[in-house]
């Protein structure tokens, strides 16, 4: 992990031209942003979850969530962890039986799990707003196309 910056989320919003969410994440050391875009859903997800929004049954990202805890699984980061023809690609790093699994995913998905609320509160990140970027592909307020 020694290539990667660790990020925050910075905001969800609008875009007036589409559909389509942005969700705008700020390297935590130094004032750098990357914007990912992102489907309607997946930002509410992210919304409902950052705003801590009771809502009265599980919403897809929760049962994921929830099937984790189940089985015993923890989910110790989310990374973005390369950029091809415009599409970023994410994994989730979690640990389930002593194992470290590492789950193939899309950005918007992972960063939609790992705001969920952490059991622990006493773990690095728990959070649930932070997670990382490889050091090459986060450059400061470009956009690198959308991510699927």
């Amino acid at each position: 992990m020694n290539d990667m910056v660790e990020v925050v989320i910075d905001s969800v919003r609008v875009s007036l031209m589409s559909p389509q969410r942005v969700v705008v994440l700020r390297q935590t050391d130094v004032e750098r942003y990357l914007p990912i875009w992102v489907g309607p859903f997946e930002a509410e997800s992210i919304t409902v979850a950052l705003q801590e929004v009771e809502i009265s049954r599980p919403m897809t990202h929760d049962l994921l969530k929830n099937l984790f805890t189940l089985f015993n699984g923890k989910i110790l980061r989310v990374e973005i962890v390369t950029l091809k023809e415009d599409i970023f690609f994410g994994n989730i790093v979690a640990e389930a039986g002593g194992k470290i699994i590492n789950v193939d995913s899309r950005p918007s998905d992972a960063v939609a799990l790992a705001v969920r609320p952490r059991p622990d509160p006493g773990q690095p990140g728990s959070d649930g707003r932070s997670g990382h970027c490889p050091r090459g592909k986060f450059t400061g307020g470009d956009s690198c196309g959308p991510a699927r």
